[in-house]
């Protein structure tokens, strides 16, 4: 059952070498502050997608590659559950409710269908080069390694308050508060945590799979690091996946505590957390942990997710068949909010549904999440076959489940799939049969592949040069330099289908124009920032019910009534129970002597605002009474 892994090294990097490098250490690592404007997300999305684009333009290598994974019963499986996934969210993004934002993704995460495919692609191939030749597998496993410890590092040293790249600001809530949640490179302490998770888990097995002293060091370095990252991230759902996942380890037959700690290597990776722990313990970043700790006993409840998620089965069983389309959640999800919920928490935005099963179900229908049920399903399987192999599969399993565990209050990314991939790719290889024959392709796939990835590669570079546009238009705006903003503006228009944040770019200037400038410049800043309102509403945007808003408060200021009231009740429609645009626009009928129009604005925002803003409902409640 299962095949046993060479214990020797490629003596070459060769090409699918350096593919599984780059797969391995770009998902995490991809990360450009300062040249990109989404530099957490932007970044990890092009890379993947250029990466998979080499493929495509390679179609000889890659057909052969996969019809060989096909040969085999695990790779058939993994090929299968896999093409299933894609053709859901295929399907899902042709019948979206915004066909363009499931087509890039939104600027948080870029998890739009060209990405995930992206991503797909990439694993089934690194599943091919480790069905060919499990030294590839080892390879990987090293190159996951240098990315957490890098990963986890550079979050410590922000734990610890030391961070030449970012301000502090981004991940630490604001005085009195102390906690501070350190998101290295992937954008969010949940993310972080839920990559270094896996780390811990295959850095383990990593090392005992070496016989160079310098990579089984560098292995078990990794799994501290990924500790005390773990740690400083402060997030319980991670916390839970590493116990459980642990549980397995230490259950399992080659992964019992007595064959573990029997290593003197683990023993000293022990005794190296515990003298990370020691230092986190003395340093600034123990304060922000004792913090978060008290969070948790402050919100045994988990903050929103419980209401959301009510909320979200009853989105998604409004289209369960095909889903609403990836990455459209934030724009449909306000149209069934309850009442509930936003008085809760009237306030909030709700990005995601905060479960990656519910994520699936929402953006791709029912199957998308049986589909991936079953790939989960599938890596115990074939990990459950090859268990003979020593350490490798038990720490497989671990990871996985950690994996599942922690994605249950988290909605995926990309560095997230990647993982996923990553480790269904690693346990159909060693769960491979003996081959069978493989199937013969029509010629017409590999010129249909290279057009593929031609069309991916071009979508890619349109989003890296968007994000690269935005970006210096920050960095003049931030530098008072308004023309030259503008400039970058313009030069940004000729991309019209990919994603781009006009709606901070409208607020940015609307902020601008109402600094002391000539009644020239504040014109023509002026205009900039109401053209570019317009432009958030008709380019594809996860934040299209607050484009909605901001265009009615610019009307509003621009004494257009008429527009104002239009913009409001479009508002309004996409997201009923927010209680901001109904606020605004009671005061506008008020204004207008328009009472029995006004009246049942002003009784909604109220009783959507809950018990909160309790300054706020004393002024709606005059405004209402004052309509009688």
């Amino acid at each position: 059952m299962g095949r046993p892994l060479s214990t020797k090294s490629r003596s070459r990097f060769d090409h699918d070498a350096c593919f599984l490098i780059a797969f391995v250490l770009l998902a995490p690592l991809a990360w450009a502050p300062g040249l990109s404007f989404h530099f957490d997300a932007a970044p990890k999305a092009v890379a993947l997608q250029l990466l998979a684009a080499v493929l495509l333009c390679q179609p000889g290598r890659l057909l052969h590659r996969l019809t060989a994974l096909y040969a085999r019963p695990a790779g058939t499986l993994l090929l299968l559950l896999c093409g299933l996934y894609a053709l859901t969210l295929l399907i899902a993004t042709a019948f979206s409710e915004n066909p363009a934002l499931s087509l890039y993704g939104s600027g948080w995460r870029r998890f739009g269908a060209l990405s995930q495919l992206a991503v797909l692609l990439c694993g089934l191939y690194s599943a091919a080069c480790f069905t060919f030749d499990t030294r590839y597998l080892r390879l990987a496993l090293r190159a996951l390694c240098l990315a957490g410890l890098l990963t986890a590092a550079y979050a410590v040293c922000q734990a610890m308050g030391l961070d030449p790249f970012l301000d502090a600001s981004l991940y630490a809530l604001p005085p009195p508060a102390k906690t501070l949640r350190p998101p290295s490179t992937l954008g969010h302490a949940a993310y972080l945590g839920s990559f270094l998770v896996v780390v811990a888990f295959l850095g383990i097995a990593a090392q005992s799979l070496e016989t160079s002293k310098f990579w089984r060091t560098l292995c078990l370095a990794s799994v501290a690091l990924s500790a005390a990252g773990i740690a400083v991230s402060g997030t319980r759902a991670v916390l839970g996946g590493l116990l459980l996942g642990a549980l397995v380890l230490v259950l399992s037959k080659k992964g019992s505590a007595a064959v573990l700690f029997r290593q003197r290597t683990l023993l000293w990776t022990a005794a190296t957390t515990a003298s990370i722990a020691l230092a986190l313990r003395l340093s600034p970043a123990w304060a922000p942990m004792v913090s978060r700790a008290k969070e948790w006993t402050l919100d045994l409840s988990g903050g929103t997710r419980l209401p959301l998620w009510l909320d979200t089965l009853s989105l998604i069983g409004r289209r369960w068949p095909i889903g609403w389309g990836p990455e459209t959640f934030p724009a449909v999800f306000p149209l069934y909010q309850s009442l509930r919920l936003s008085q809760l928490y009237p306030d909030f935005y709700h990005e995601s549904p905060h479960s990656v099963w519910l994520d699936a179900a929402a953006s791709n229908g029912l199957a998308s999440l049986l589909c991936l049920l079953a790939l989960f399903l599938a890596g115990f399987y074939c990990s459950f076959r090859a268990r003979r192999l020593g350490l490798l599969p038990a720490c497989l399993s671990a990871a996985l489940l950690a994996l599942a565990v922690t994605h249950s209050f988290f909605v995926f990314t990309l560095p997230s799939l990647c993982c996923l991939m990553l480790i269904l790719a690693a346990q159909s290889s060693l769960a491979a049969s003996p081959a069978q024959t493989a199937p013969t392709l029509s010629p017409f796939w590999k010129p249909a592949a290279a057009l593929a990835g031609l069309a991916l590669a071009i979508c890619a570079l349109s989003v890296a040069w968007t994000d690269s546009a935005y970006q210096r238009i920050q960095s003049h705006l931030n530098a008072g330099n308004w023309q030259p903003a503008i400039e970058w503006h313009a030069k940004a228009q000729p991309w019209p289908a990919s994603p781009a944040p006009e709606l901070w770019y409208s607020q940015r200037m609307t902020k601008l124009a109402s600094l002391p400038n000539p009644e020239a410049t504040r014109m023509v800043i002026w205009k900039e920032a109401v053209d570019s309102s317009r432009l958030a509403l008709s380019r594809p945007g996860e934040d299209v019910n607050l484009a909605y808003y901001n265009a009615g408060v610019l009307a509003v200021l621009a004494q257009n009534g008429p527009q104002a009231e239009s913009d409001l009740r479009q508002a309004i429609q996409r997201a009923p129970n927010w209680y901001q645009p109904r606020w605004l626009l009671c005061r506008i009928l008020a204004q207008t002597n328009r009472p029995a129009e006004a009246r049942p604005q002003c009784s909604q925002a109220l009783t959507q605002l809950g018990d909160q803003h309790e300054d706020l409902r004393k002024l709606i409640t005059q405004t209402l009474e004052a309509q009688h």
